[in-house]
């Protein structure tokens, strides 16, 4: 037997891919500033993304593909079509949904207002 046989690593095989354990609904963050967040609606679900909250201002895009409803507390209550950004005043709860049979994906900001 020749030596270089001998000395031959065994053959490597590659994992297969896992699936991700982070669920499609958890809003997480995006940029490494941490002040974007990123959530995925599904068809036609409803996402409350606060309860309670202190007047705030609320930054929102849609990325797409789906039309998504805003619904800001004692705010702005507004479709938003793919690829539209709104800038509104929130105070209490915030939610949002999916208005079509295509999911949608945000990008959202929050932020304090000063008293």
């Amino acid at each position: 037997m020749s030596t270089a046989k001998k000395n031959a690593s065994p053959k490597r095989t590659v994992p297969a891919k896992r699936k991700s354990t982070v669920p499609a609904r958890d809003a997480m963050t995006e940029t490494p500033n941490g002040n974007f967040w990123t959530l995925r609606l599904e068809p036609m679900d409803f996402y409350v993304v606060g309860d309670n909250i202190a007047m705030s201002q609320v930054v929102i895009k849609n990325l797409g593909p789906g039309v998504v409803g805003l619904y800001a507390g004692y705010g702005d209550h507004t479709d938003l079509a793919p690829g539209k950004l709104r800038v509104t005043t929130a105070y209490a709860k915030i939610t949002v949904e999916s208005k079509e049979e295509k999911s949608a994906v945000l990008e959202m900001q929050i932020q304090p207002t000063p008293k």
